[in-house]
């Protein structure tokens, strides 16, 4: 059989394989994101095919925009509907200003009839971001109406949340604004009557303060009692130094309680400062290995080695798929080299796909293979989409689809998003 077809592949007039094409990407990407089972997922993702189709086709593209901004619609909880049609109208803005602007005046209107507060405030906080990209004063108006359903909400710690991500949401916009409601954060979390609540709700800002005085965050950490929180606490602020300060926090993080957030504190942190401290980077990984090994629970233990591991892929990528190999459990150390290679993908391709293509797991091959096809897609697209067709969760397959359609020859460039 296999002799036949060489014969035939070679008699005159045989044709060559089919040279892939925008078109044939974008109409696979297509099919795929119309099977996302979430319709605001749905929605997104078929709005940035629409995007990408339209650089080829304005008819075409703008019809399939059309489609998703009406998907958007119909996703039955008006809590996720608010939040898919904000982020397609972010979309349609591209094409069209005001039919944006009207898709995220109808997702306004919608916010009143979500029941509770803290839902409400998210959804105008997201719609407030989205239409302060036309007009700064609209947004504005829907940021400070989010401030006042953050206010209702009746439990402190997911006030304090929303009072803290509306101070970032106001930043751009109104720094004098964004500073109040985060000491109004502040102060009622340091409200709370002593124990969990409050502690989680300290947790909770401790990354923030961190990143405008981090001898603040470490007062108000010394005043967390509860292990879980201060370990919490000491996390985000170790990893909001800058990273001229990474020896600093990597003694910082020696103070987290709990052995698996410590192990995980480290190895991050390694991670965040492996190309500008190479020798802190270094260090923290090493202690990140040796807290992780100490630990009693087997599971945990190889989650915390396999997150140490992977912690080294910046420092050395041999002595990170060597910590890897020595993970006793199989399942672990393959979530090992997926780490690896996730975080690979973007300078080595060519070694991420080898470590990836060695990970027995299918299921744990999906986020390295998210990662690699737009490091691919440039060089070999047609690799890159036999790749893309491996990806389980249908949503990153089809935005894999898209980064390859978005590298391939065609569109015009002005119309470009």
């Amino acid at each position: 059989m296999v002799g036949l077809a060489l014969l035939f592949a070679a008699l005159p007039g045989a044709q060559e394989p089919k040279p892939l094409t925008r078109a044939d990407v974008l109409a696979e990407a297509t099919k795929v994101a119309a099977m996302i089972p979430s319709i605001d997922a749905r929605a997104v993702v078929t709005a940035g095919i629409a995007l990408e189709l339209r650089r080829d086709d304005p008819q075409k593209g703008e019809a399939l925009l059309a489609e998703a901004g009406f998907m958007a619609t119909t996703e039955a909880h008006e809590f996720e509907r608010a939040l898919a049609m904000q982020a397609v109208a972010r979309r349609i803005r591209q094409v069209d200003a005001k039919w944006a602007s009207d898709v995220l005046t109808e997702a306004a209107e919608l916010v009143y009839r979500i029941p509770f507060p803290g839902q409400r405030s998210l959804a105008l906080m997201q719609i407030g971001m989205a239409r302060a990209e036309e007009s700064p004063e609209a947004g504005l108006e829907l940021l400070e109406e989010a401030v006042t359903q953050a206010r209702d909400i009746v439990e402190p710690q997911a006030r304090v949340a929303a009072l803290r991500d509306l101070s970032a949401a106001f930043v751009p916009l109104k720094a004098d604004t964004a500073q109040a409601l985060f000491e109004e954060a502040v102060a009622t979390a340091e409200g709370l009557p002593a124990g969990v609540e409050r502690d989680l709700s300290l947790a909770d800002l401790a990354g923030f303060i961190a990143q405008r005085s981090v001898q603040q965050a470490i007062r108000l950490i010394d005043t967390i009692g509860e292990s879980a929180a201060r370990s919490q606490a000491l996390q985000s602020a170790v990893l909001a130094f800058p990273v001229e300060e990474a020896e600093a926090a990597r003694e910082l993080a020696q103070r987290v309680p709990d052995e698996f957030a410590r192990a995980e504190t480290l190895a991050a942190l390694a991670v965040a400062v492996a190309e500008g401290k190479p020798e802190v980077a270094r260090q923290a990984a090493e202690e990140a290995l040796a807290t992780a090994g100490g630990i009693a629970e087997q599971e945990t233990r190889n989650e915390g080695l396999a997150l140490a591991a992977a912690a080294w892929v910046g420092i050395d990528v041999d002595r990170a798929l060597a910590e890897a190999g020595r993970i006793a459990d199989p399942y672990f150390a393959d979530a090992a080299r997926a780490r690896i290679a996730v975080r690979l993908a973007p300078k080595s391709p060519e070694r991420a796909l080898e470590i990836t293509q060695g990970i027995e797991r299918v299921v744990l091959q999906s986020e390295p293979l998210s990662a690699l096809v737009p490091a691919l897609a440039a060089k070999d697209p047609a690799q890159a989409r036999e790749l893309a067709r491996q990806i389980l969760a249908r949503r990153a397959r089809a935005e894999a689809l898209l980064a390859i359609a978005a590298s391939l020859p065609g569109g015009t460039p002005e119309e470009a998003p």
